[in-house]
């Protein structure tokens, strides 16, 4: 075996091993997104989400109550 084919030949060897290494990095990355997820590591995130959700039910009533008080259209017809 020649220089020319030793170096070809080192040259796919490394270029395997750079895409496992990748493919590795790549499979532990996702485990860490996916177990962030699955471990609430934002509570105050999760605190806010909860409030927003809370403020809309509330506004949605409002409405509701809103729409019940309001004097009816004679011209509209009522649902």
């Amino acid at each position: 075996m020649n220089d020319n084919e030793k170096q070809k030949l080192d040259s796919i060897i490394v270029r395997i091993l750079l895409i496992f290494g990748l493919g590795f990095l790549a499979v532990e990355a996702w485990k860490n997104v996916f177990g962030i997820a699955q471990n609430n590591s934002f509570p105050e995130l999760e605190r806010g989400v909860r409030e927003a959700e809370r403020r809309a039910d509330e506004l949605d009533k409002a409405i509701e109550e809103a729409n019940r008080d309001r004097p009816s259209d004679p011209n509209q017809s009522n649902p």
